[in-house]
């Protein structure tokens, strides 16, 4: 038995909608860099973040304000994250399990929210020493 065109636009259709599914899954599990971020560690002085049981550590992070500041972040956690600052559109990319980025953030006199954008509730503030 021939398939009628319908079954074949159709069949298409749903291939199609499965390889659109498969792309959105992937993004969500994974980010690029973006900003002022390198692979690898920061040189001495820099402020220390790491990952850890799907919390960053410290949440709370106090730093100079009105100068750029250099931030290591490190994914000490089983799961992937990343680091991303959404309101300088900076974000570490997909840190796996060991892996270290450092990024180099403007701060000015405003506090400063920080996410892991795979997870919801994952996150933490650069607090401007006053």
């Amino acid at each position: 038995m021939q398939p009628t065109t319908r079954s074949l636009k159709t069949m298409a259709r749903a291939a199609i909608t499965g390889v659109g599914l498969i792309a959105l899954l992937a993004a969500c599990n994974a980010s690029d860099p973006n900003g002022a971020v390198t692979p690898g560690t920061a040189p001495a002085g820099a402020v220390q973040i790491s990952i850890d049981d799907d919390a960053f550590t410290p949440t709370d992070v106090e730093v100079p304000a009105g100068r750029p500041v250099t931030l290591e972040v490190t994914n000490r956690d089983g799961s992937a994250h990343d680091f991303a600052i959404r309101s300088q559109g900076l974000n570490t990319g997909t840190l796996e399990q060991g892996q270290t980025a450092t990024a180099l953030v403007e701060v000015g006199t405003a506090v400063i929210e920080f996410v892991c954008t795979f997870h919801d509730g994952m996150k933490g503030r650069l607090v401007p020493e006053r």
